[in-house]
């Protein structure tokens, strides 16, 4: 594989082996739809892509900043955050590693959580940013 290295985080594929069942917490026992699933394959268009790096780019900032004092290292330590990693879904990464100019790995899956290196996020972040100046605004 001659794209970038990553780190599997979790996996939703099979929440059967993965997690426990919970009881359920109200009395009306309809269709479950699990929401965060559906978010995360939706397809992202530019404008909300470029959102969603420029999100996770200040959050990692945040970690990086805290990873100065023994407090903020502790507290990065129980929030599992990472300042060289941002964790995003499959279906997120598969999205942008074309943008960062790497090739997308067949081995990606959209359920589980990957973590991918800041630079890498820092160039989609700004390859998109570039993209957009170059774009006329969409008329509303």
């Amino acid at each position: 594989m001659n794209g970038p290295k990553l780190k599997t985080v979790a996996s939703t594929d099979n929440l059967a082996t993965d997690l426990l069942p919970l009881p359920p917490r109200y009395p009306y026992r309809g269709p479950s739809i699990n929401i965060p699933a559906i978010i995360n394959r939706t397809p992202q268009d530019i404008h909300e892509l470029e959102r969603f790096l420029h999100n996770s780019l200040i959050i990692a900032g945040a970690t990086l900043k805290r990873k100065r004092s023994f407090l903020g290292r502790l507290y990065n330590r129980i929030a599992a955050e990472d300042p060289d990693y941002i964790q995003m879904s499959g279906a997120r990464l598969k999205e942008v590693l074309p943008v960062a100019g790497y090739p997308v790995p067949d081995e990606i899956r959209p359920g589980t959580e990957y973590a991918l290196r800041r630079d890498i996020v820092e160039a989609a972040h700004s390859s998109l940013q570039g993209e957009l100046k170059r774009s006329p605004p969409a008329d509303s």
